[in-house]
């Protein structure tokens, strides 16, 4: 009994100690991995932000200790006073050193602390205590000088940038291309804009880049200058409008533009005046400017002065002219139904250009009788539909100008054809009895989708289909014949919707049967009355000689006469 209890014992604590072995080794302090790391810029005034890194040992806070560092290898370090937060913004006081970071990772069993790498050096950025001033000419093409500022250091080289500046908020400033030396001479672009310079300090090892920017200076002012020719649209025709377009310009002070339309007799231009009470920016010309040429001039002006600008001259002013045709309009395309057909114009004379309408005509032959409009075929091209299968398509084009129209008319189109190819009609098959289902067969045609396929019945009276109707509902392969339909013939219809033309099955054999029951009902026909035939004698002709003597003998039975012989 001793013993078990020994054994039960030793288990017992044996146990205990296996458990208290394994927690020891899971509750261990925390190891760093991955060391700390610090981003940001190394910038006096930026704010440099840490990473706590990788740890095992599962830590349950962190704290840290920022330090200013004065070698990169980070051996002689002073911790910072106060920085113990995860963020620290660096001051003028951190110019020139490193900053270094401690992380300590910390859990139940105790804590460890991990360094980053030190940062480049803190650099204090480049700062004019006086910024740039700029002095000279406002006026376009005056020269604008700027002075460097003075600077918190003493740069090797400054480098320049001038800016348009489109108000005075800065923020409407932009760079001038190539405008980067310490003075500028205005041009047209600058015309009403402010201009400004910025100074640029290069780095250096304990300081950053840094600009300082001018004062924007007051509006470039300008006589005005035309930064594009007058011009105008239009035909030179007698009665037409032509309409100017004023030139563009830059000015400031701001400036006016006045017009004035002029007449020249030649392409010299010292034969051109002014025509009178005509200041706008349209004109219409006169039988007074017939051979002559036309001119729009604009004169631009502030209180700087003044410029006058000119089109260049119109063609020669001509005479209007109502439309001819000279060769006549012609089709192409194919003409297939569902496909297209286009009309050229031909060739037309007329002043001012004619202007064209289309009218498509359905016509009963191909040199143009019968011809009718088809209703909305207005365009240049027309899709054919199967309403001209078999007819002949021409086009009617208009022309058309202010001093009159003329209608021409193109060659008519060969016979629309469909490309639809009828093979073989439909047939009916079955009994022509009351009660049956007969059944139709499809006929055939090529280029065609058979699921397109219409059918429809009909009752004839007549054998030879003139006078079938439909047969309501009885649009299937298949139709049981019905009592309305007893003496009569049936035939079955089929086509395809603006594809093809309807075809028929023949009508052959008699009319249609009553039904088996009614036929079975019908009383037996009486007995046919005996016929008496009577036998019909035919008498017959022979010949009898005697000597030289002949005689005929006709009879039923006829024999020659005694002394006569038989021939």
């Amino acid at each position: 009994m001793r013993a078990r209890r020994s054994i039960f014992t030793t288990a017992i604590v044996g146990l205990v100690l296996s458990l208290f072995s394994s927690g020891m080794a899971e509750a261990a302090v925390p190891a760093s991995s991955v060391a700390p790391t610090i981003t940001g810029s190394v910038v006096v005034g930026q704010t440099l932000t840490s990473t706590v890194g990788t740890w095992s040992g599962s830590p349950t806070s962190y704290t840290y200790q920022w330090f200013r560092c004065s070698s990169l290898d980070g051996t002689t370090c002073n911790l910072i006073a106060g920085a113990t937060a995860s963020t620290f913004t660096t001051t003028s006081a951190d110019v020139g050193f490193y900053i270094k970071l401690s992380v300590t990772a910390l859990n139940g069993e105790g804590g460890t602390t991990s360094f980053s790498a030190p940062t480049n050096p803190i650099l204090q950025v480049a700062s004019a205590t006086t910024i740039p001033v700029i002095s000279g000419d406002t006026q376009r093409g005056g020269t604008l000088s700027t002075t460097n500022g003075v600077w918190n250091v003493t740069p090797a080289a400054l480098s320049y940038q001038w800016q348009r500046c489109q108000s005075t908020d800065i923020s409407s400033c932009s760079n001038i291309e190539g405008a980067i030396a310490s003075s500028y001479m205005s041009v047209n672009a600058d015309i009403g804009f402010g201009i400004r310079a910025i100074v640029t300090a290069p780095a250096t090892f304990y300081y950053a880049v840094g600009t300082s920017a001018s004062l924007i200076t007051s509006p470039i002012s300008s006589v005005p200058v035309a930064t594009s020719v007058p011009s105008f649209a239009g035909n030179t025709y007698v009665g037409e409008t032509i309409k100017a377009v004023a030139p563009t310009y830059a000015a400031y002070p701001a400036a006016t533009m006045s017009y004035q339309w002029q007449r020249c007799s030649s392409t010299d231009l010292t034969s051109c005046t002014n025509i009178a009470n005509e200041s706008t920016t349209s004109y219409t010309i006169t039988a007074t400017d017939l051979s002559s040429y036309l001119r729009f001039t604009t004169t631009i002006q502030n209180v700087l002065g003044g410029s006058i600008v000119s089109s260049p001259l119109s063609a020669v002013v001509i005479a209007v002219k109502a439309p001819t045709n000279v060769v006549t309009p012609t089709l192409t395309g194919y003409p297939t139904v569902q496909y297209s057909l286009q009309v050229e114009e031909g060739t037309w004379q007329g002043i001012p250009t004619p202007t064209f309408t289309y009218q498509w005509q359905k016509c009963s032959s191909q040199e143009g009788k019968d011809c009718t409009d088809i209703s909305g075929a207005t365009a240049k091209s027309y899709t054919l539909k199967f309403a001209e299968a078999g007819a002949f398509v021409r086009a009617k084009v208009t022309a058309t100008n202010r001093v009159g129209s003329l209608i021409a008319y193109s060659n008519a189109s060969p016979s629309i054809s469909t490309y639809a190819t009828f093979v073989a009609a439909p047939t009916v098959l079955g009994f022509m009895i009351v009660g049956i289902e007969v059944q139709g067969v499809s006929g055939v045609w090529s280029g065609v989708n058979p699921a397109n396929f219409k059918y429809q019945w009909q009752r004839c009276s007549k054998k030879d289909g003139s006078d079938c109707v439909d047969i309501a509902g009885a649009t299937k392969l298949t139709y049981l014949l019905v009592d309305e339909d007893e003496g009569k013939y049936v035939r079955i219809k089929q086509w395809i919707p603006d594809e093809t033309f309807p075809a028929y099955s023949l009508i052959a054999g008699d009319p249609i049967f009553p039904s088996l029951a009614k036929q079975s009902a019908m009383p037996a026909k009486p007995a046919p009355a005996p016929v008496v035939t009577k036998t019909v004698v035919k008498a017959t002709t022979i010949t009898c000689i005697k000597g030289k003597l002949v005689k005929k003998v006709t009879a039923v039975n006829p024999k020659c006469p005694t002394g006569y012989k038989k021939k």
